[in-house]
């Protein structure tokens, strides 16, 4: 996905560098993330976490990016686009921790 301000764009993913940048700025853990009170603040870690692994956004440079979007677009349109890469990475860790779960278990089995 890509988010369009002015004339630039900025690829929204999140990596794990991404995620850890939002767990350090809202000193809570990915897992908690969704329990979050959602602020404004929040809504623009999230963004800098997801802008960080492709473009190397500071989290100033983020405040200033949003508000250059906010003149001419809705934060709703942004919302969903972070809320869709968040959900997309969270499948990623689900997936990853059930396989090293299923490894485990045939760990055990061989036992």
């Amino acid at each position: 996905m890509v988010l369009r301000v002015n004339d630039r764009e900025f690829e929204i993913y999140l990596s794990s560098n991404g995620a850890i940048k939002i767990e350090e700025e809202l000193d809570c853990s990915f897992s908690d993330i969704r329990e979050h009170k959602l602020s404004y603040k929040s809504m623009i870690v999230m963004i800098y976490g997801c802008l960080w692994e492709r473009n190397k956004l500071t989290l100033s440079q983020v405040c200033t990016l949003m508000d250059e979007y906010l003149k001419t677009q809705k934060l709703s349109e942004l919302s969903r686009m972070v809320n869709s890469e968040l959900i997309r990475f969270a499948g990623v860790l689900n997936k990853s921790s059930n396989e090293i779960e299923n490894d485990e278990n045939e760990e055990d089995k061989k036992k």
